[in-house]
Protein backbone atom coordinates (compact mmCIF):
# COMPACT_ATOMS: atom_id res chain seq x y z
CA UNK A 1 0.00 0.00 0.00
CA UNK A 2 1.44 3.41 -0.94
CA UNK A 3 1.72 6.40 1.33
CA UNK A 4 -1.36 8.13 -0.11
CA UNK A 5 -3.47 5.04 0.58
CA UNK A 6 -2.35 4.91 4.21
CA UNK A 7 -3.13 8.61 4.64
CA UNK A 8 -6.62 8.12 3.24
CA UNK A 9 -7.29 5.25 5.66
CA UNK A 10 -6.19 7.36 8.64
CA UNK A 11 -8.39 10.25 7.48
CA UNK A 12 -11.40 7.92 7.11
CA UNK A 13 -10.86 6.54 10.61
CA UNK A 14 -10.77 10.03 12.12
CA UNK A 15 -13.87 11.06 10.15
CA UNK A 16 -15.70 7.93 11.36
CA UNK A 17 -14.78 8.60 14.98
CA UNK A 18 -15.92 12.21 14.61
CA UNK A 19 -19.25 11.14 13.17
CA UNK A 20 -19.80 8.60 15.96
CA UNK A 21 -19.02 11.23 18.58
CA UNK A 22 -21.25 13.73 16.81
CA UNK A 23 -24.17 11.31 16.70
CA UNK A 24 -23.75 10.59 20.41
CA UNK A 25 -23.85 14.31 21.16
CA UNK A 26 -26.76 14.92 18.80
CA UNK A 27 -28.85 12.10 20.28
CA UNK A 28 -27.95 11.98 24.00
CA UNK A 29 -29.48 9.50 26.42
CA UNK A 30 -32.46 11.02 28.21
CA UNK A 31 -34.31 9.72 31.25
CA UNK A 32 -38.02 9.48 31.92
CA UNK A 33 -39.60 8.31 35.16
CA UNK A 34 -43.09 8.23 36.54
CA UNK A 35 -43.74 7.35 40.18
CA UNK A 36 -46.98 5.71 41.30
CA UNK A 37 -46.09 4.71 44.87
CA UNK A 38 -43.69 5.83 47.57
CA UNK A 39 -40.65 3.81 48.52
CA UNK A 40 -38.02 4.23 51.18
CA UNK A 41 -34.77 5.64 49.67
CA UNK A 42 -32.91 4.70 52.85
CA UNK A 43 -33.78 1.05 52.23
CA UNK A 44 -31.62 0.95 49.11
CA UNK A 45 -28.48 0.93 51.24
CA UNK A 46 -24.98 0.37 49.95
CA UNK A 47 -25.84 -2.55 47.69
CA UNK A 48 -27.36 -0.21 45.13
CA UNK A 49 -29.80 -1.22 42.40
CA UNK A 50 -30.29 -4.77 41.14
CA UNK A 51 -31.18 -5.12 37.46
CA UNK A 52 -33.40 -7.82 35.94
CA UNK A 53 -33.98 -8.14 32.22
CA UNK A 54 -37.43 -8.94 30.83
CA UNK A 55 -38.42 -12.54 31.49
CA UNK A 56 -35.89 -13.07 34.28
CA UNK A 57 -37.62 -14.25 37.49
CA UNK A 58 -37.21 -12.15 40.62
CA UNK A 59 -37.89 -14.92 43.14
CA UNK A 60 -39.00 -12.47 45.82
CA UNK A 61 -42.14 -10.41 46.47
CA UNK A 62 -41.90 -6.76 45.48
CA UNK A 63 -43.87 -3.52 45.32
CA UNK A 64 -43.94 -1.52 42.09
CA UNK A 65 -42.98 2.11 42.71
CA UNK A 66 -43.04 3.36 39.13
CA UNK A 67 -41.57 3.12 35.68
CA UNK A 68 -38.18 4.30 34.43
CA UNK A 69 -37.14 4.69 30.82
CA UNK A 70 -34.08 5.93 28.98
CA UNK A 71 -34.34 6.88 25.34
CA UNK A 72 -32.63 8.53 22.42
CA UNK A 73 -34.58 10.69 20.01
CA UNK A 74 -33.65 10.92 16.37
CA UNK A 75 -31.82 8.42 14.26
CA UNK A 76 -33.42 5.95 11.91
CA UNK A 77 -34.94 3.69 14.55
CA UNK A 78 -36.40 0.38 13.45
CA UNK A 79 -39.59 -1.65 13.38
CA UNK A 80 -38.53 -5.19 14.17
CA UNK A 81 -40.49 -8.40 14.46
CA UNK A 82 -42.43 -8.61 17.71
CA UNK A 83 -40.48 -11.67 18.87
CA UNK A 84 -37.11 -9.98 18.27
CA UNK A 85 -35.06 -9.64 21.46
CA UNK A 86 -31.91 -7.59 21.82
CA UNK A 87 -29.61 -6.91 24.75
CA UNK A 88 -30.33 -3.48 26.25
CA UNK A 89 -27.33 -1.14 25.78
CA UNK A 90 -25.29 -0.94 28.99
CA UNK A 91 -25.07 2.87 29.01
CA UNK A 92 -28.85 3.22 28.68
CA UNK A 93 -29.43 0.68 31.47
CA UNK A 94 -26.93 2.45 33.71
CA UNK A 95 -28.84 5.72 33.35
CA UNK A 96 -31.97 4.05 34.79
CA UNK A 97 -30.40 3.66 38.22
CA UNK A 98 -30.57 7.31 39.29
CA UNK A 99 -34.34 7.82 38.80
CA UNK A 100 -35.06 4.41 40.33
CA UNK A 101 -33.01 5.14 43.44
CA UNK A 102 -34.77 8.49 43.72
CA UNK A 103 -38.04 6.60 44.09
CA UNK A 104 -36.62 4.44 46.85
CA UNK A 105 -36.35 1.39 44.60
CA UNK A 106 -33.72 -1.29 45.10
CA UNK A 107 -34.30 -3.03 41.77
CA UNK A 108 -35.41 -2.38 38.20
CA UNK A 109 -37.21 -5.38 36.71
CA UNK A 110 -38.56 -6.34 33.29
CA UNK A 111 -35.90 -4.32 31.46
CA UNK A 112 -36.36 -4.52 27.70
CA UNK A 113 -34.90 -2.75 24.68
CA UNK A 114 -37.07 -1.31 21.93
CA UNK A 115 -36.72 0.69 18.74
CA UNK A 116 -39.29 2.50 16.65
CA UNK A 117 -39.45 4.30 13.32
CA UNK A 118 -42.55 6.32 12.53
CA UNK A 119 -43.64 9.61 10.96
CA UNK A 120 -40.76 12.00 11.69
CA UNK A 121 -39.93 9.78 14.69
CA UNK A 122 -36.85 7.69 15.26
CA UNK A 123 -36.34 6.37 18.78
CA UNK A 124 -34.40 3.79 20.75
CA UNK A 125 -35.49 3.12 24.31
CA UNK A 126 -34.98 0.92 27.36
CA UNK A 127 -37.88 0.51 29.78
CA UNK A 128 -38.35 -1.15 33.16
CA UNK A 129 -40.28 -1.10 36.43
CA UNK A 130 -38.73 0.39 39.55
CA UNK A 131 -39.56 -1.84 42.52
CA UNK A 132 -38.79 -2.30 46.17
CA UNK A 133 -38.06 -5.87 47.25
CA UNK A 134 -40.25 -6.92 50.18
CA UNK A 135 -39.67 -9.30 53.05
CA UNK A 136 -40.59 -12.88 52.22
CA UNK A 137 -43.56 -12.84 54.59
CA UNK A 138 -45.14 -9.78 52.97
CA UNK A 139 -47.53 -9.94 50.04
CA UNK A 140 -46.97 -7.83 46.97
CA UNK A 141 -48.41 -4.35 47.22
CA UNK A 142 -51.16 -4.12 44.58
CA UNK A 143 -50.74 -0.36 44.17
CA UNK A 144 -48.59 0.98 41.39
CA UNK A 145 -49.14 -1.85 38.91
CA UNK A 146 -51.81 -0.10 36.85
CA UNK A 147 -49.21 1.34 34.50
CA UNK A 148 -48.71 -2.07 32.88
CA UNK A 149 -50.54 -2.37 29.55
CA UNK A 150 -50.91 -5.57 27.54
CA UNK A 151 -51.23 -4.87 23.80
CA UNK A 152 -53.59 -7.40 22.25
CA UNK A 153 -53.23 -8.70 18.68
CA UNK A 154 -54.74 -6.38 16.07
CA UNK A 155 -58.36 -7.29 15.30
CA UNK A 156 -59.66 -7.14 11.71
CA UNK A 157 -63.14 -8.60 12.27
CA UNK A 158 -64.62 -10.33 9.23
CA UNK A 159 -62.19 -8.79 6.78
CA UNK A 160 -60.39 -11.26 4.51
CA UNK A 161 -56.66 -10.60 4.63
CA UNK A 162 -53.59 -12.48 3.51
CA UNK A 163 -51.64 -13.98 6.42
CA UNK A 164 -48.41 -12.19 5.50
CA UNK A 165 -50.19 -8.85 5.09
CA UNK A 166 -51.84 -9.31 8.49
CA UNK A 167 -48.48 -10.10 10.11
CA UNK A 168 -47.08 -6.80 8.81
CA UNK A 169 -50.16 -4.86 9.95
CA UNK A 170 -50.10 -6.48 13.40
CA UNK A 171 -46.37 -5.91 13.82
CA UNK A 172 -46.36 -2.26 12.78
CA UNK A 173 -49.46 -1.21 14.70
CA UNK A 174 -48.41 -3.00 17.90
CA UNK A 175 -44.79 -1.77 17.65
CA UNK A 176 -46.11 1.76 17.17
CA UNK A 177 -48.59 1.40 20.04
CA UNK A 178 -45.81 0.11 22.30
CA UNK A 179 -43.65 3.18 21.65
CA UNK A 180 -46.49 5.68 22.14
CA UNK A 181 -47.62 3.94 25.33
CA UNK A 182 -44.07 3.95 26.69
CA UNK A 183 -43.67 7.60 25.73
CA UNK A 184 -46.86 8.42 27.67
CA UNK A 185 -45.56 6.73 30.83
CA UNK A 186 -46.99 3.21 30.56
CA UNK A 187 -44.96 -0.01 30.60
CA UNK A 188 -45.91 -2.10 27.59
CA UNK A 189 -43.72 -4.96 26.39
CA UNK A 190 -45.46 -7.10 23.75
CA UNK A 191 -46.10 -10.83 24.05
CA UNK A 192 -46.11 -12.11 20.42
CA UNK A 193 -47.30 -15.59 21.48
CA UNK A 194 -50.57 -14.33 22.99
CA UNK A 195 -53.75 -15.25 21.12
CA UNK A 196 -57.01 -13.31 21.27
CA UNK A 197 -59.84 -12.81 18.78
CA UNK A 198 -62.70 -10.51 19.65
CA UNK A 199 -63.77 -7.05 20.76
CA UNK A 200 -64.82 -5.39 24.04
CA UNK A 201 -67.94 -7.58 24.49
CA UNK A 202 -65.68 -10.63 24.26
CA UNK A 203 -63.43 -9.20 26.96
CA UNK A 204 -66.50 -8.59 29.13
CA UNK A 205 -67.58 -12.22 28.72
CA UNK A 206 -64.24 -13.45 30.06
CA UNK A 207 -63.96 -14.74 33.60
CA UNK A 208 -61.38 -13.11 35.90
CA UNK A 209 -59.04 -16.04 35.27
CA UNK A 210 -59.63 -15.68 31.54
CA UNK A 211 -58.66 -12.02 31.65
CA UNK A 212 -55.62 -12.82 33.79
CA UNK A 213 -54.44 -15.18 31.06
CA UNK A 214 -54.01 -12.06 28.91
CA UNK A 215 -50.60 -10.74 30.00
CA UNK A 216 -50.87 -12.17 33.52
CA UNK A 217 -52.57 -11.13 36.72
CA UNK A 218 -50.11 -8.28 37.32
CA UNK A 219 -51.23 -6.46 34.16
CA UNK A 220 -54.34 -4.41 34.85
CA UNK A 221 -54.89 -2.65 31.50
CA UNK A 222 -55.33 -4.08 28.00
CA UNK A 223 -55.07 -2.15 24.74
CA UNK A 224 -57.39 -3.38 22.01
CA UNK A 225 -56.57 -2.27 18.44
CA UNK A 226 -59.26 -2.76 15.81
CA UNK A 227 -59.26 -2.13 12.07
CA UNK A 228 -62.95 -1.92 11.21
CA UNK A 229 -64.02 -2.24 7.58
CA UNK A 230 -67.73 -1.40 7.46
CA UNK A 231 -68.19 -3.28 4.19
CA UNK A 232 -66.14 -6.33 5.11
CA UNK A 233 -69.27 -8.48 5.37
CA UNK A 234 -70.49 -7.49 1.88
CA UNK A 235 -69.46 -10.04 -0.77
CA UNK A 236 -69.37 -7.40 -3.54
CA UNK A 237 -66.22 -5.28 -3.60
CA UNK A 238 -67.36 -1.67 -3.31
CA UNK A 239 -65.37 1.10 -4.96
CA UNK A 240 -65.34 3.33 -1.89
CA UNK A 241 -65.71 2.40 1.77
CA UNK A 242 -64.99 3.81 5.23
CA UNK A 243 -62.32 2.13 7.33
CA UNK A 244 -61.76 2.91 11.01
CA UNK A 245 -58.72 2.36 13.24
CA UNK A 246 -59.94 2.18 16.83
CA UNK A 247 -58.04 1.79 20.10
CA UNK A 248 -59.61 0.93 23.44
CA UNK A 249 -58.00 0.89 26.89
CA UNK A 250 -59.76 -1.73 29.02
CA UNK A 251 -59.53 -2.31 32.79
CA UNK A 252 -59.60 -5.98 33.83
CA UNK A 253 -60.61 -5.48 37.46
CA UNK A 254 -63.30 -2.88 36.71
CA UNK A 255 -64.55 -4.72 33.63
CA UNK A 256 -64.98 -1.48 31.73
CA UNK A 257 -63.49 0.75 29.07
CA UNK A 258 -61.24 3.46 30.51
CA UNK A 259 -60.59 5.32 27.25
CA UNK A 260 -61.16 4.93 23.53
CA UNK A 261 -60.43 6.84 20.34
CA UNK A 262 -60.54 6.30 16.60
CA UNK A 263 -59.33 7.72 13.31
CA UNK A 264 -60.94 6.94 9.98
CA UNK A 265 -60.59 7.18 6.23
CA UNK A 266 -63.91 7.53 4.44
CA UNK A 267 -62.57 7.21 0.91
CA UNK A 268 -60.79 3.88 0.80
CA UNK A 269 -60.94 2.30 -2.65
CA UNK A 270 -60.76 -1.46 -3.03
CA UNK A 271 -60.02 -3.64 -0.02
CA UNK A 272 -59.49 -1.98 3.36
CA UNK A 273 -55.80 -2.93 3.38
CA UNK A 274 -55.12 -0.31 0.68
CA UNK A 275 -55.53 2.46 3.27
CA UNK A 276 -52.50 1.28 5.24
CA UNK A 277 -50.41 -0.54 2.67
CA UNK A 278 -47.45 1.77 3.33
CA UNK A 279 -45.39 1.77 6.53
CA UNK A 280 -45.61 5.55 6.87
CA UNK A 281 -49.41 5.40 6.68
CA UNK A 282 -49.61 2.68 9.33
CA UNK A 283 -47.28 4.72 11.55
CA UNK A 284 -49.33 7.88 11.03
CA UNK A 285 -52.59 6.09 11.80
CA UNK A 286 -51.44 4.58 15.12
CA UNK A 287 -49.82 7.88 16.10
CA UNK A 288 -53.00 9.80 15.33
CA UNK A 289 -55.25 7.48 17.31
CA UNK A 290 -52.99 7.26 20.40
CA UNK A 291 -51.68 10.82 20.54
CA UNK A 292 -54.62 12.09 22.71
CA UNK A 293 -54.22 9.24 25.25
CA UNK A 294 -53.37 10.61 28.72
CA UNK A 295 -51.56 8.63 31.38
CA UNK A 296 -54.21 7.06 33.61
CA UNK A 297 -53.62 5.87 37.14
CA UNK A 298 -56.00 4.48 39.71
CA UNK A 299 -56.68 6.91 42.52
CA UNK A 300 -58.12 4.81 45.32
CA UNK A 301 -59.84 1.63 44.19
CA UNK A 302 -62.75 2.61 41.96
CA UNK A 303 -61.68 4.93 39.16
CA UNK A 304 -58.88 5.85 36.80
CA UNK A 305 -57.96 9.49 36.37
CA UNK A 306 -55.37 11.29 34.28
CA UNK A 307 -52.04 11.32 36.11
CA UNK A 308 -50.93 14.72 37.53
CA UNK A 309 -48.45 16.14 34.97
CA UNK A 310 -46.16 17.55 37.67
CA UNK A 311 -45.40 13.99 38.83
CA UNK A 312 -43.87 13.02 35.49
CA UNK A 313 -40.10 13.56 35.60
CA UNK A 314 -39.20 13.69 31.94
CA UNK A 315 -35.96 15.24 30.75
CA UNK A 316 -36.21 16.46 27.18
Amino acid sequence: MNRLGRVLIVVCVFVGLFLIHGCGSMFPIRTYSIQTARGNPAAVGSHGISLYEYGRPIGKPYAVLGKVMTYKRGGLGAVRELDYQSTPPEDMVEEMKGPAMGMGADAVIGIYHGEYRGVNIGAEYVSGLAVQILDEDREQDPEGTDLRVGILPVQIGKADMDEKDYAVLDRDLRAGARWFLEDKGYYAPVDPTLRFIGTVPDLLKNSPSGLDSLYGDETELLLLIEVIDEQAFVPILLDVRKVVLKTTLFSKSLGKVVWENQVQNEKVTGVFWTWMNKAVTRAGAIEGVLKPLPFYSRMGTSAFVAYPPEMVKKKK
